[in-house]
């Protein structure tokens, strides 16, 4: 027995040490319910738990992911402690939006939190001034427990779309599109994100494809139909931090689309974004946007309205293979609560097709979010522009 004590005592000291090694490898967690801890831990830097600089970034990671209300921590040489309370996150979506002459509405559900993972499922229907549309899709945000972007989704949509020459309406067509669409996004720095990605586009364009109100006369035009094998390469430069109302930092993104099966063309775009936290309540935003294509094409040039890219214009509005816009907001947080943000927005985009004349508008507007409902903002936009009226929606404009 005398000679197996120093043994045994070894082997309780080196459990012990090893107990403390482990457990100064993970920070403690307090306040998860749902979601599980290795979601926590691996946002953290493999010095993020050494480090106190590293262990900062590792809370404004968790922060960027949105499935929580509250990260806090407390730096420790011994283990780093992790606060956080969590946000819902199953969420049925109900939204409206409106712009440009055209109302929509949604319904659907999404989580992006299945099963405490961080795995996103959703699927929606939409029903777009009379047409029916819907989507399906899955993104795994940390594929093998590394910082790739994984997505894949299915799209049926139906627009009917309106044509103009000049300010003049030419009279209006059916548009349908099945999407198949598949792609990775590899983060290979903090500050820079690749992207990689696949998809199967049928498209046919028909003044008797949809059924057309009586207000809206069938343009004169053969129908069209294309099919079109894709692949894009691009990659994001920069970052942006967000804290529930807030968003701070810059990104630029390109992005060069090839179709080499079907019919052929090619485009690309570069987008760049950047927020700045000028007070404590007060956010200054940014966006930049300029495409160009191969060739002019009925189903793939870049298409400006009031809904998404320039407030005040009618939907679709300017149509060609090179176009621009641009949009500012300042943003003002008038109200803060456990429950609710408060944001009034004053606003101004501009817009055009490459060697055309330039379109602007101006306006002011308010956000609802709630800390406690993932990605839960309603906005309400009233725009000064070629087509003055009410712009809302769900989330920010940009």
């Amino acid at each position: 027995t005398g000679h197996l004590a120093p043994v045994v005592g070894t082997l309780v000291i080196a459990a012990a040490l090893l107990a403390l090694t482990v457990a100064a490898g993970v920070p403690r967690i307090e306040g998860l319910d749902r979601t599980r801890p290795f979601v926590v831990e691996r946002e953290f830097e493999r010095d993020g738990l050494t480090d106190s600089v590293a262990f900062e970034r590792g809370l404004a990671n968790l922060r960027n992911l949105g499935i929580f209300s509250k990260v806090e921590g407390t730096w420790s040489d011994f283990q780093p402690v992790v606060r956080l309370r969590e946000k819902w996150t199953t969420i049925p979506i109900a939204k409206f939006k409106s712009g440009g002459g055209v109302s929509a509405f949604t319904i659907g559900v999404f989580d992006p939190n299945v099963a405490g993972q961080f795995l996103e499922l959703g699927g929606q229907y939409e029903n777009r001034s009379g047409t029916h549309s819907g989507v399906t899709w899955f993104r795994e945000p940390r594929l093998a427990n590394r910082r790739i972007l994984l997505g894949a989704d299915f799209w049926y949509t139906n627009r009917v779309r309106e044509e103009f020459l000049g300010d003049a309406s030419r009279g209006f067509a059916g548009d349908r599109r099945i999407r198949l669409h598949a792609f990775l996004e590899p983060e290979v720095h903090r500050l820079v994100r690749l992207h990689a990605g696949a998809e199967w586009l049928d498209d046919t364009l028909s003044s008797g494809l949809l059924e057309l109100s009586d207000d809206q006369p069938a343009v004169k035009r053969p129908s069209l139909a294309s099919q079109s094998w894709v692949s894009s390469v691009g990659a994001t430069l920069g970052r942006i931090d967000q804290d529930i109302e807030i968003q701070q930092g810059a990104t630029v993104e390109g992005r060069w689309d090839v179709s080499w099966a079907g019919e052929r063309w090619n485009r690309r775009f570069v987008e760049a974004k950047a927020f700045w936290l000028a007070a404590p309540r007060l956010n200054l935003a940014g966006r930049g946007f300029w495409g160009s294509g191969s060739a002019r094409t009925e189903f793939h040039d870049w298409r400006l309205g009031g809904l998404e890219q320039v407030r005040g214009l009618p939907e679709d509005f300017l149509v060609g293979d090179a176009a621009w816009y641009a949009n500012l907001e300042l943003r003002g947080t008038a109200w803060k609560s456990d429950w609710l943000r408060v944001q009034t927005v004053a606003f101004t985009d501009f817009g055009g097709l490459t060697g055309f004349d330039t379109h602007n508008s101006w306006g002011v507007g308010v956000r609802l979010l709630s800390p406690k409902i993932y990605r839960l903002n309603l906005r309400l936009d009233w725009a000064q522009g070629h087509q003055s009226g009410i712009s809302a929606g769900l989330q920010q404009f940009f």
